[in-house]
């Protein structure tokens, strides 16, 4: 029975009834409630953080969030919303819990990181190769996602896979090169070289072989 005011209306075995105005009041006693989360924070930029709301079972209660930064998110107001932050840094999360009849409500507030670093890279390559074969290379490389890479690979050639991390490079010409690679993120970037060789063709040494006679 929701809170209010009501009639009574009586009856006698006679179907004879009276009503009596204002017999009683219903009234919501109003708990306030108590209201605690946990979320799985610190999580790196880019990557959902959950949070669950903990209330006493026996209250209804509606919930609304604060994440306390940019991003989007759903479930903001359920007990289990899921929230990605679009920046870095320590936010401060509320939420507000709020009995359904007497509008009481508490907020519990806390603090959740989201965490950012910035690329490191090393390159790797089966140089020295020979002049027409393929070169290739594969960035080992750390750090918050997304990346872009951009390579410059020192020399006259044509490639594949040219803005990833394994791209596929032939030179035209022999020689010494220094392959350059900058790799960018969210949080910064870095810029390594490499040296790497182009041949003609692999040369072998023979030595000749001495037997001694026993």
């Amino acid at each position: 029975m929701e809170p209010g005011v009501y009639d009574l209306t009586l009856y006698n075995g006679d179907c004879q009834e009276t009503a009596l105005t204002a017999a009683f009041t219903v009234t919501a006693e109003c708990i306030t409630p108590t209201v605690t989360f946990e979320s799985d924070s610190p999580v790196e930029l880019g990557q959902p953080m959950h949070f669950v709301a903990t209330v006493p079972p026996t209250i209804p209660v509606t919930y609304a969030w604060d994440f306390g930064g940019p991003g989007y998110g759903i479930g903001e107001y359920t007990a289990t919303p899921i929230y990605t932050y679009t920046d870095s840094s320590v936010f401060t999360v509320t939420v507000t819990a709020k009995n359904r009849y007497c509008q009481a409500t508490v907020t519990a507030g806390q603090a959740v990181e989201v965490t950012c670093y910035e690329p490191e890279a090393d390159i790797v390559s089966n140089s020295p190769v020979v002049l027409g074969e393929p070169m290739a290379f594969t960035a080992i490389v750390t750090g918050t996602r997304p990346l872009t890479y951009t390579w410059d690979f020192g020399g006259p050639g044509y490639g594949s896979g040219m803005s990833t991390a394994t791209p596929v490079y032939t030179y035209i010409q022999a020689g010494d090169y220094v392959v350059a690679l900058t790799v960018e993120g969210p949080c910064g970037s870095t810029a390594i070289t490499e040296p790497v060789s182009v041949v003609i063709s692999f040369q072998y040494v023979y030595l000749p072989v001495v037997v001694k006679s026993p």
